[in-house]
């Protein structure tokens, strides 16, 4: 309010400001809203209720390549200098060294594979190792074989300790420990305490292990089953 000389007093001109900042800050809040309430409002669409899908990487497993490789996406064949597989898989790979380990390989070509914990169904190397895990069919200069299982190989030595094989063959010397083998086919073969092997035909056999069946006894049980069969054979014909 001005005084008596027409001047305004500063109460009077702080009340004024406070109350126009106010009635700004009022009609500011009413605009926000208007236009809040005019917004359309966007549709929620519903969440997918099916088990969310793993990414293919997951899926798959982390496949290490060290050296650049080339895939070939029609077959699946993985070529590289030095390939090395964890938690995965590949359909062929062909390479100068495999290493798996908790894994596996349909196919493998290469100079070294080691197998950990894993498989491999047919390879053909020159080194070939196998710890705690299994394999299908190996050709390999010299097979090694720890606690795992080996259906049959083909080399030019085999060491088999504390596994299962159905089939070995070697040129060379073929040792067995604590383990089975159903058949051996060698030119030595040493099967060491707590070994077993079904059939063995060899040269020389050695060591504190027990065979089921030499090849004396194989040759033996065959002409007495062929006896046998004839014996029910004619039987029958007469009759």
């Amino acid at each position: 309010m001005p005084d008596t000389n027409g001047r305004t007093s500063p109460d009077t001109l702080a009340t004024a400001e406070t109350q126009a900042a106010v009635e700004a800050v009022v009609e500011a809040e009413t605009i926000d809203a208007a236009a809040v309430a005019a917004k359309p409002r966007r549709r929620r669409s519903p969440k997918a209720t099916g088990p969310k899908a793993e990414p293919r990487a997951a899926r798959r497993g982390p496949v290490r390549v060290p050296v650049m490789a080339v895939a070939d996406q029609a077959d699946q064949v993985v070529r590289a200098e030095s390939v090395s597989i964890t938690q995965g898989g590949a359909e062929r790979v062909e390479a100068t060294s495999v290493s798996i380990v908790q894994g596996g390989i349909g196919e493998a070509h290469a100079d070294r594979i080691d197998v950990r914990m894993g498989g491999i169904g047919r390879a053909e190397a020159r080194e070939i190792s196998v710890v705690q895990g299994g394999w299908g069919v190996a050709r390999a200069d010299h097979v090694q074989v720890s606690q795992g299982l080996l259906w049959a190989a083909l080399a030019e030595r085999v060491e088999l300790r504390q596994g299962i094989s159905r089939f070995l063959v070697a040129r060379g010397p073929v040792r067995i420990e604590q383990s089975f083998a159903r058949t051996v086919v060698a030119q030595d073969v040493e099967i060491g305490e707590r070994g077993y092997a079904g059939l063995v035909i060899a040269r020389r056999v050695s060591g504190d292990g027990r065979i089921l069946l030499d090849w004396r006894a194989g040759l033996a049980l065959g002409a007495a089953f062929a006896l046998v069969w004839a014996l029910i054979r004619g039987g029958r014909q007469r009759g």
